[in-house]
């Protein structure tokens, strides 16, 4: 684990999200075959990107979910 707050923060947040998305990817497996068909990769390829890019990229994903949260709560 490192050392650095923020870092760690970073480094669990990957965890859970990677987490969340592999739970997806068990629970939703036809809708995973569904969007990988229709962007013609392979669905395994497709899991891996996702899963890499979710827990990667974590924190856009929150802000982009809290801002849409908020714009809802707005009008």
């Amino acid at each position: 684990m490192p050392t650095n707050p923020l870092l760690a923060v970073y480094v669990l947040g990957a965890y859970g999200w990677a987490f969340f998305v592999a739970l997806g990817l068990v629970m939703r497996p036809q809708m995973i075959a569904t969007l990988a068909r229709e962007s013609r990769v392979p669905w395994m390829v497709f899991a891996a990107m996702m899963l890499v890019a979710y827990s990667i990229f974590w924190p856009i994903t929150i802000c982009g979910l809290l801002a849409s949260i908020i714009n809802d709560r707005r009008r």
